[in-house]
């Protein structure tokens, strides 16, 4: 364990000035990188250092300002020790100064391609197959070579580098400008609050100025994993009480990241810890992604085990999302999340909401009785648009829809947190994180389907074999009541004929009410009349993966009429062991999807995740729901077509 010792310094103009000059000293060093890879390296380390240490004293002074406050908040004017107006005047516009911060964080840096020499590519077009079929000779290509140089299309590593050091030139440029206008507003910011603390009288700061501490920065190892505390032994008491509780919470992450997804835990990030209360522009931030490691903030690092591990499984997250998923599979991601909403009209919201009740009250009142409704309106809070940011209470709902705005908004069909409607990569995060720390039954089943299309072998526990609301759709004319009996059929190969079809209901309406109507939809056109709302019961054996289909073709045998081992379906309905066979999205995937090695699924034909129920008697008919056109702007890929496509496109990432 490594110690640098606490160090004192008092907020006054020439800490300010200090300041100033080591950021200019650090700017003016731009200029001596030259093209010089170490050097450039030796700079950026240097400015995130310094970045780091501004940023730790703008929590503290934050916290002086708050301490200030609480303590003088209540007592007579005479006993007031600062103006309260002028703090929290103070508190109210650090803006300048996180702005100043905030842009330190985006310090550009060197991208160098990956080019080979001209010797190695000659040599490896040389050694082509079809260079030897065409009688290319060390002539040709060195011709093929320049010609491809002069077009463009081959650059050596100094033309790379030529071309990277270029784009970081101008990038720099661009950054200096930004961040040094910024950084006069920061420096009026510092004076004019340093200025003020020191002043006393009615309108000054209690003559007292801000004590900055460099505090003690310990590497050291925890659970297993590679962690900086800083601030620790400057925190109080209460702080260090939580010590306990945040190495259960590591314990815990690694035991869950090891069972759910083992990459994390092998690639995991070095953590840095901020006892201080660090935390930039977000007082809340539990922690945050830095590239090279993650940042946690006593508000993460104080909570209870299992939301330690959901924060770091979320970011963790960022690092899977951006340097483990293919861009494809980050496209495809995107086009999943944006293509799930569905209409949420805030005329029907106000109508439930009481007087004077917020948003964000109302979304907590329904929890329970309705978790889709409360999450979607959580969302409206996190939107990565400014369109809903206005949307807090009965009273704005009211102005929104007198000023003509439009009653129905966008909201996730399945949700997954608030927070995940900010963007698309904050949705996998979100999702990721639940599944770790919680499990897979805290997300929307199309949302497991979702992650593990993103990471093939992330290891869910098996999905509950109970079923919730089936919806049957009527194929023509009105419902006729449930049948007395549903037949079955034995086919040469894949699904059977005859029986009693449901999907499970997803809670929407029109193409969001089911897979079936979704399916239907995008093959036929949208259903029409209404879809009837089925209670499930009964013994119902879930297809899920090969083992699940090889257990029921073992205790089920049939040979189809080329000698192919066949489950028997009518047998099945002769025994009357099973009510109803269940295949899940994931059990489509594995046992009805043509691609890659599966060129003769064993339920060929099966093309979405529906129930075949061969005693509907269990069935109680449970109510209705409206069919028609779908309710998202954009239809979602169906997962049968997705699937598919990734069995022949995706190649599979390095993984556990």
């Amino acid at each position: 364990m490594r110690h640098k010792l606490a160090e004192k310094t008092l907020l006054n103009s020439a800490t300010v000035e200090a300041f100033r000059k080591d950021f200019l000293l650090l700017m003016k060093n731009t200029s001596r990188i030259k093209r010089d890879a170490a050097l450039l390296a030796t700079w950026r380390k240097a400015m995130i250092k310094w970045h780091g240490r501004f940023e730790e004293f703008g929590a503290q002074i934050r916290a002086d300002l708050e301490g200030r406050i609480r303590v003088n908040k209540g007592k007579p004017d005479y006993e007031q020790k600062v103006n309260l107006q002028w703090a929290q005047y103070y508190l109210d516009n650090m803006k300048p100064f996180w702005d100043f911060a905030w842009e330190l964080r985006s310090i550009p840096n060197l991208d160098l391609p990956k080019s080979e020499s001209l010797e190695d590519l000659k040599a490896r077009l040389l050694g082509l197959d079809y260079a030897k079929q065409n009688g290319w000779d060390e002539a040709y290509v060195d011709n093929y070579i320049q010609d491809g140089i002069a077009r463009g299309t081959v650059q050596t590593p100094e033309m790379g580098a030529a071309k990277a050091w270029g784009v970081w030139d101008e990038e720099v440029r661009k950054w200096a400008g930004r961040i040094k206008s910024k950084a006069r507003g920061a420096w009026k910011y510092l004076n004019d609050l340093a200025a003020w603390t020191e002043r006393g009288g009615l309108y000054g700061g209690g003559a007292e100025a801000i004590e900055l501490l460099e505090p003690t920065v310990e590497n050291l190892t925890l659970e297993g994993f590679n962690l900086q505390f800083v601030g620790f032994p400057e925190a109080g008491d209460w702080l260090k009480a939580y010590l306990p509780t945040f190495k259960a919470g590591l314990g815990l992450f690694r035991e869950r990241a090891t069972r759910v997804f083992p990459w994390m835990i092998r690639h995991m990030l070095p953590l840095q810890i901020q006892w201080s209360g660090k935390s930039i522009n977000s007082r809340d931030a539990a922690a945050t992604y830095e590239g090279n490691h993650i940042t946690v903030t006593l508000w993460g690092a104080s909570a209870e085990p299992k939301r330690v591990v959901h924060v770091l499984a979320h970011e963790m997250g960022h690092h899977v999302f951006q340097t483990l998923l293919s861009s494809l599979q980050r496209k495809d991601w995107t086009t999943f999340i944006n293509g799930d909403y569905t209409d949420l009209d805030l005329r029907e919201v106000q109508a439930q909401m009481r007087s004077g009740e917020s948003l964000s009250d109302f979304a907590q009142r329904v929890l329970e009785e309705d978790p889709i409704l409360h999450l979607q309106i959580e969302s409206t809070l996190h939107h990565h648009s400014s369109s809903h940011w206005s949307l807090f209470s009965v009273r704005d709902i009211q102005d929104h829809l007198d000023a003509g705005r439009p009653a129905v908004i966008r909201v996730p069909s399945n949700p997954i947190t608030g927070y995940a409607n900010k963007n698309p990569e904050e949705a996998f995060c979100e999702a990721l994180g639940k599944l770790v720390a919680w499990g897979p039954r805290t997300l929307p089943d199309i949302v497991n389907w979702w992650m593990r299309q993103m990471l093939p072998n992330l290891r869910t526990a098996r999905q509950d074999s109970s079923l919730g609301t089936q919806l049957f759709i009527p194929s023509k004319g009105a419902w006729r009541g449930l049948p007395a009996s549903a037949p079955v059929k034995n086919r040469p190969a894949g699904k059977p004929a005859g029986g009693f079809w449901t999907s499970t209901h997803r809670g929407g309406s029109g193409a969001d009410a089911s897979d079936w109507a979704r399916f239907r939809e995008e093959t036929w056109g949208p259903s029409k009349g209404e879809g009837v709302l089925l209670k499930p019961g009964g013994q119902v054996y879930t297809l899920e993966t090969q083992k699940d289909y090889d257990n029921l073709r073992s205790q089920f045998p049939h040979v189809g009429p080329f000698g192919e081992e066949l489950v028997d379906w009518e047998g099945i309905a002769r025994s009357g062991k099973w009510d109803g066979i269940h295949i899940t999205r994931r059990g489509i995937h594995n046992l009805a999807s043509v691609g890659g090695d599966n060129y003769d699924p064993p339920l060929y034909g099966w093309d979405i995740e529906s129930t075949l129920w061969l005693n509907p008697s269990v069935l109680e008919v449970a109510g209705t729901t409206k069919l028609g056109s779908r309710t998202t702007q954009t239809a979602l890929p169906s997962p049968v077509r997705v699937a598919r496509r990734y069995a022949r496109q995706v190649k599979t990432p390095r993984q556990p």
